[in-house]
């Protein structure tokens, strides 16, 4: 009986400190003026392994339907957009240097973009045509769509 109580302080305690060491920060400290943890119920590899697969199907699906675009002059532009844009993820997180950005563009009239963890970027031809926008405005749809991955929502926030 004896054994059983204290086991079971054990599994607590353990518990608790998991709970505990799960806090993580996000973003940097500051670099928005909002300083957040973030109590994070999947690690973030594998919110990151679960994110490649999912971006991989949606490509595979597209490429069978020979709408995936990854060349030409409206890949290329988003491209460079991307690029510029990428270089400046760091101020908000260290990580982000080491993910491996990844961008597609989906020819399909639909009015969205988004941006998966781990940099997983994809852009519908249909927000950029239909819309006419410029580079400006594709820059802004980008850092909408990558702020999601650099603030998750996956996890209850403290």
């Amino acid at each position: 009986m004896q054994l059983l109580v204290v086991c079971s302080k054990l599994v607590v305690s353990l518990t608790l400190t998991s709970l505990l060491l799960a806090c993580a920060n996000t973003t940097r400290s500051g670099a928005v003026g909002i300083n957040r943890s973030q109590f994070l119920a999947v690690s973030a590899s594998e919110v990151d392994r679960l994110s490649a697969i999912s971006y991989n199907d949606q490509n595979q699906k597209a490429k069978e339907k020979n709408i995936l675009i990854t060349s030409g002059p409206a890949y290329d532009r988003l491209k460079a957009i991307s690029n510029r844009l990428i270089a400046q993820t760091a101020i908000f997180r260290d990580d982000t240097q080491q993910w491996n950005w990844q961008l597609v563009l989906i020819n399909a009239p639909i009015l969205n973009a988004t941006c998966a963890p781990g940099g997983k970027i994809t852009f519908y031809t249909g927000l950029i045509e239909q819309l006419n926008l410029n580079d400006d405005e594709i820059a802004g749809q980008w850092e909408y769509n990558v702020a999601n991955p650099n603030t998750p929502r996956i996890e209850g926030e403290e």
